[in-house]
């Protein structure tokens, strides 16, 4: 493991605490206690809120069921979200693959891939190039990996 990423937070068994836990000790101190900045230009989301919390918490540590379109608790993003703010803050770390691309929208997108552990952060890159937080994700699946390596194959020089 990299020595700047923290240990990963216990989400067995889960709760309520817990899950309140996770965004009084984690999202709380990580994503409002300070500025973020990533390769020098701020990192910011959108203050919306739903279920009681920022919308960015909630797609930090759930995933949408396809079937309901409900979020629901994913423990393997959960206990991964100490991760998010050192690994945006750590770009240019060995162990981590960072790179623009440009999607077919014509929007430009930030891909932060910590590969060997899986985890992935999606910012949007804006004008001013500041990056809008979107999501971070355990990659749990090879066509995921595929897809992030090809995305990365044609990344922006």
């Amino acid at each position: 493991m990299p020595p700047w990423l923290p240990a990963m937070f216990v989400v067995v068994p889960w709760s309520r605490e817990l899950y309140d836990r996770l965004y009084t000790e984690v999202f709380c101190p990580d994503f409002k206690g300070a500025p973020i900045f990533y390769r020098g230009f701020a990192v910011w989301y959108f203050p919306e809120m739903a279920y009681g919390r920022e919308l960015i918490f909630v797609h930090l540590a759930s995933r949408e069921d396809k079937a309901t379109g409900e979020r629901t608790f994913d423990p393997m993003r959960s206990a991964r979200l100490p991760w998010a703010r050192p690994l945006i803050e750590n770009p240019t770390g060995a162990e981590v693959l960072a790179w623009d691309f440009k999607e077919y929208d014509g929007s430009t997108n930030s891909y932060v891939w910590l590969q060997n552990h899986d985890y992935f952060i999606l910012m949007k890159k804006m004008a001013d190039d500041s990056r809008r937080l979107i999501t971070a994700y355990w990659v749990g699946y090879d066509h995921e990996r595929r897809k992030l390596r090809k995305k990365y194959e044609q990344r922006l020089q």
